[in-house]
């Protein structure tokens, strides 16, 4: 709808001002219900008519009182609905003379609003509009916002106000200016919002100087950016071709790695210590009002130098791991139940890699294809089903993150990823992954969890039993229950790890198949 448009709507449905304008009345009235118009009572004076309860498309208001001989109008403690006007486009032309035949009748006429609250649908944009139309012209203010109209021959009304936002997730107030010229322009600028989601992190997230433009029909297409200060942009396009129902897609080219997250940094110690190197972009959908959505990342040489602390420690030495239960252990060479790569069964750091993490010796710390095959299944759960971490993340995870499953803690855990991988180089990332995870109720480490399930050491581990421990990582306490207190391996689950440890050289078919069919002796419990 143009500027022209909303102002002749406006006026239209609020200005019965076709009483006595060159009409005669019983003619004015049935004209003003062809267009839509409808009222409870209606109060003939001498010189003025008072419509009680009128409504319309878009419109209602409590009176309508018209002074012929003054040519004045007043509205009492009205509501208009942009989008029932907009859908309408009810101010140009239609039943009962022509947009410029309307036009022409108003310009002599006064309007005067005690009270308009403005709505988009059921949403209230702002409330307690007052002032005065001079033939349509004029502005209406109120407390939080105020509506221009150019009168009927305008091009351009212009709404400006503060709105608190209409997402649950997000709290804070923005300042809207919709500007309805040709094409319709739509801003939007919040100097402080606060992001808050279960999924995003265990505390909110505040942003500063976010500014969204959209200009064009968004029930054809409307186009813009999206900026936030100091951080990324991105192309906007929305579709509304059933309002409500919309569409937007969020287009983020590749930027640098450093831009991108920086609004993430309240939340990041990381980021806030570390240098970053590489691009990282992204498209997203959002749909309304099912709230459907997809994100499908770009990632590009990735790098990261400051992030991890005690690199010293973990290179060679002792240095202190976070349990998953929040407390602290020892690691490292010399303390109780460290093992040497070297004194643990070839065997294990194959299945590890078999059943958790294939591309482990190739990729740089994180593993691009398992985050796109994580984040499909979890949009198609809506909620996160799939982690889609390598080794090293889980290792990260270990020595320095809570177990929160949460957006912030899947960033910093690739941000610390990235700099373990190429600092340590991968036998130590594997020593230190086999020394600080769980295998079991209060079991940290392959030493504890050979003594407990095997009474041996890891160096005399069998396929087998290698596996088993392997298959035990995702949910250590869930296996340990359901497959060592019943005494009951998970045999098809180790059939398939065999089978990847074969592909990747490890095993042959013949030790495959020996270890698949074999027995698997398990200490009893206690």
């Amino acid at each position: 709808m143009t500027g022209r448009g909303l102002g002749l709507a406006l006026v239209g449905v609020l200005a019965v001002a076709l009483l006595g304008v060159g009409l005669a009345e019983r003619e004015a009235l049935r004209s003003l219900k062809r267009q839509g118009l409808r009222w409870q009572g209606l109060d003939r004076g001498l010189t003025t008519r008072t419509f009680h309860a009128v409504t319309g498309p878009g419109f209602s208001a409590e009176r309508v009182s018209v002074d012929l001989r003054g040519e004045v109008i007043t509205v009492h403690h009205a509501q208009v609905d942009a989008l029932a006007l907009a859908q309408g486009d009810g101010g140009e032309g239609g039943e009962g003379g022509g947009g410029e035949g309307r036009a022409a009748r108003l310009k002599d006429w006064t309007i005067d609003v005690d009270s308009l609250g403005l709505y988009a649908g059921e949403r209230l944009l702002v409330d307690g509009l007052a002032g005065r139309l001079e033939g349509g012209e004029g502005a209406l203010v109120a407390e939080a916002g105020q509506l221009t109209l150019p009168g009927p021959d305008g091009a351009r009304a212009e709404l400006r106000v503060t709105v608190a936002s209409p997402i649950a997730e997000v709290q804070g107030e923005a300042a809207l200016t919709l500007t309805l010229s040709d094409p319709p322009r739509l801003t939007v600028e919040a100097e402080a919002l606060t992001l808050n989601h279960p999924l995003l992190a265990a505390e909110p997230l505040p942003l500063r100087g976010v500014r969204l433009s959209l200009a064009g029909d968004p029930r054809e297409e409307a186009r813009g950016r999206l900026v936030v200060r100091g951080g990324p942009d991105a192309d906007l396009t929305l579709r509304c071709v059933a309002p409500p129902a919309c569409e937007l897609l969020v287009e983020m080219t590749d930027q640098p790695a450093a831009v991108v997250l920086s609004p993430f940094a309240p939340l990041v110690p990381e980021l806030r210590r570390a240098e970053l190197d590489g691009t990282l972009g992204a498209t997203m959908t959002l749909s309304w009002p099912s709230r459907a959505w997809t994100i499908t990342p770009r990632m590009a040489n990735l790098s990261v130098r400051g992030a991890a602390q005690g690199l010293d420690g973990l290179r060679g030495g002792r240095v202190e791991v976070r349990r998953l239960d929040g407390g602290l252990r020892p690691i490292g060479e010399g303390t109780p139940g460290w093992t040497p790569l070297r004194m643990v069964s070839p065997y294990l750091p194959a299945a590890i890699v078999a059943a958790e993490d294939a591309a482990f010796y190739r990729h740089d710390g994180y593993d691009p294809e398992a985050l796109l095959e994580a984040l499909a299944a979890n949009q198609a759960a809506g909620e996160v089903v799939r982690g889609g971490s390598t080794l090293t993340q889980q290792l990260a995870k270990n020595l320095y993150l809570s177990g929160e499953r949460t957006l912030v803690r899947k960033l910093r855990e690739l941000l610390l990823a990235l700099e373990l991988d190429e600092a340590l180089g991968k036998d130590r990332v594997m020593e230190l992954y086999v020394n600080v995870v769980e295998l079991g109720p209060d079991l940290w480490g392959v030493d504890a969890a050979c003594e407990r399930y095997f009474l041996r050491s890891p160096a005399n581990l069998s396929p087998a039993e290698a596996v088993f421990l392997a298959l035990l990582l995702p949910s250590p306490k869930d296996g340990y229950e359901r497959w060592y207190l019943r005494d009951r391996p998970p045999r098809d689950a180790m059939r398939r790890v065999l089978e990847n440890m074969v592909r990747a050289g490890a095993l042959t078919e013949a030790e495959a198949q020996a270890a698949a069919e074999g027995p698997l002796i398990l200490v009893p419990p206690g």
